[in-house]
């Protein structure tokens, strides 16, 4: 875990084949369920995380959907 946030943990990945180094948010589902408009709100992350394509937004290149969790993978940012 390399990080925590009020909504969701951070866990660093790296991907087998190429070596890149990934940033795994984790939510948990039973969470984001206790909180007002938590679904519609992490859905209209996704949608908007999707379409963002700048220097200076965090990149999302994918996520997953378990059971008892939702995970984006997003590009690592350093230095705080």
């Amino acid at each position: 875990m390399i990080g925590q946030g009020s909504f969701a943990k951070v866990y660093l990945g790296k991907k087998k084949e190429n070596n890149t180094n990934y940033a795994i948010k984790a939510f948990s589902k039973e969470f984001i369920l206790t909180q007002k408009h938590g679904m519609k709100a992490l859905a209209n992350e996704i949608k908007i995380m999707k379409n963002l394509n700048s220097q200076y937004c965090l990149k999302l290149f994918e996520f997953h959907e378990t059971a008892n969790s939702i995970y984006f993978v997003v590009e690592v940012i350093e230095g705080g």
